[in-house]
């Protein structure tokens, strides 16, 4: 299991496109992905637990993924909340 916290943009909402980053993600890969914030915590694959997290202006998340390609998933999270807001 691999763990990892991210710090969230105080300029960056969970949009729709946010939202569907990450379910395409958890779906696309075979390990067991979350996010936690505070108590909560979200499976990556299920689109009312993602919607439900939310998340707050400054505030932390922590991924965790678990399985065969659990690095690969941390850092497929990880870049979709990194590259959000940022324009090319």
């Amino acid at each position: 299991m691999i763990n990892r916290i991210v710090n969230v943009n105080d300029q960056l909402e969970f949009s729709d496109t946010l939202i569907n980053e990450i379910l395409q993600t958890g779906k696309n890969l075979n390990s067991r992905i979350t996010l936690k914030r505070n108590n909560h915590v979200a499976d990556c694959r299920s689109i009312l637990e993602v919607l439900l997290l939310g998340t707050e202006k400054c505030s932390q998340l922590e991924i965790s993924a678990d399985g065969e390609d659990e690095q690969i998933a941390v850092q497929k999270i990880c870049n979709i909340f990194n590259h959000q807001g940022k324009t090319e």
